[in-house]
């Protein structure tokens, strides 16, 4: 999920899907949000705010969901993006290096 754009920068937090792998510290996304998101209501389906990774837009990671060309799978509700955004704000960060 997108979380911040500065110029071509982009800051974005991870999204699984798969309930059975979730981290200790994931954001449960409920299902009418993650309808809302393009992600069929799975009430499966978490963020991980403790792991944002930041790139420069379109990074090679990413491919389009169709013939469009589009990245956009859905809109995340603004109360839920309030929660997402205060969850990265007071996590301790995964440092990886």
């Amino acid at each position: 999920m997108v979380m911040a754009v500065v110029g071509r920068r982009v800051t974005v937090m991870p999204l699984t899907t798969k309930g059975d792998d979730k981290p200790a510290s994931s954001l449960a996304i409920p299902a009418p949000v993650a309808s809302a998101m393009g992600l069929g209501g799975n009430t499966g389906s978490s963020l991980v705010p403790g792991e944002l990774n930041a790139f420069e837009w379109v990074g090679h990671d990413l491919r389009p969901i169709d013939k469009t060309g589009s990245f956009l799978f859905g809109r995340c509700t603004p109360g839920f993006f309030a929660t997402a955004l205060d969850a990265c704000l007071h996590i301790k960060p995964l440092s990886r290096d």
